[in-house]
């Protein structure tokens, strides 16, 4: 069953995927938003909102730890790193407790 509050989330992650990067920010490497411990009920929205975006959770992801969706590879554009910061930011917004994170090659 989807719900309002599930609703929300996707349109905070649909809205941080249009970021653009403005270049580089060290490199490349893999960018995530990582989640802080939540609610069970919480965390089940969240991970329905990212799979409805197209995006993968991870119950522990390459080199940030526990509860991360994988945002994307960064190629040196910045493009994955700004996604993942746009992406944290706006669900900070709503209550979800995250922040960005990357693990370079």
């Amino acid at each position: 069953m989807t719900t309002e509050r599930e609703n929300q989330i996707v349109d905070m992650i649909k809205d941080g995927l249009t970021a653009i990067g403005a270049g580089s920010v060290g490199g490349c490497g893999r960018a995530y938003v990582c989640f802080s411990k939540m609610p069970i009920k919480q965390l089940n929205e969240v991970k329905r909102a990212l799979e409805r975006c197209g995006i993968r959770y991870l119950n522990e992801a390459y080199g940030v730890g526990k509860r991360a969706a994988y945002i994307g590879y960064d190629n040196a554009t910045g493009n994955a790193w700004e996604k993942a910061a746009a992406i944290a930011k706006n669900l900070r917004s709503i209550g979800i407790s995250c922040y960005e994170d990357g693990q370079s090659d």
